[in-house]
């Protein structure tokens, strides 16, 4: 029998945490928030990760069915990268976790806690975007 907590089931809360626990993956599904990215690209976005921990962990996350990879095979052949609906679907908890911290994280100037609701703009946008796409809209 599972433990529970507040309802959540103490294992797929860590199915969720393996997931998002780490330093790179809630900066990659952001960076492919607005679409698929190649991996030159994908690497800028994320901050500058280090390209052998790039390619591991766009391995796993293709692996987990976070993400997709193709190939394309014109001159010059590239890979790129997109989320899959299991990973858009991440993009709501990561507004909520930047919410969370946009609230009790004291502000840079001033020490003063935010007040303010809405997350910092990087994870709203990637959020806006992907209730755009549930829509049938297309991006702005």
């Amino acid at each position: 029998m599972s433990r529970k907590t507040g309802g959540l089931a103490s294992g797929s809360l860590g199915q969720a945490v393996s997931i998002l626990g780490d330093k790179w993956t809630p900066r990659l599904i952001h960076a492919l928030a607005g679409g698929a990215l190649r991996f030159c690209r994908l690497q800028a976005a994320a901050g500058g990760v280090n390209p052998r921990t790039l390619c591991s962990r766009l391995e796993w996350l293709e692996g987990e069915g976070i993400l997709s990879k193709v190939v394309v095979s014109q001159f010059p052949p590239h890979t790129s990268y997109s989320l899959t609906a299991k990973g858009r679907d991440l993009l709501p908890i990561l507004q909520e976790m930047a919410s969370w911290s946009a609230k009790y994280t004291p502000a840079a100037e001033g020490g003063a806690p935010a007040t303010g609701r809405e997350a910092p703009g990087f994870v709203a946008k990637a959020a806006r975007a992907a209730a755009g796409r549930k829509a049938g809209r297309s991006p702005a």
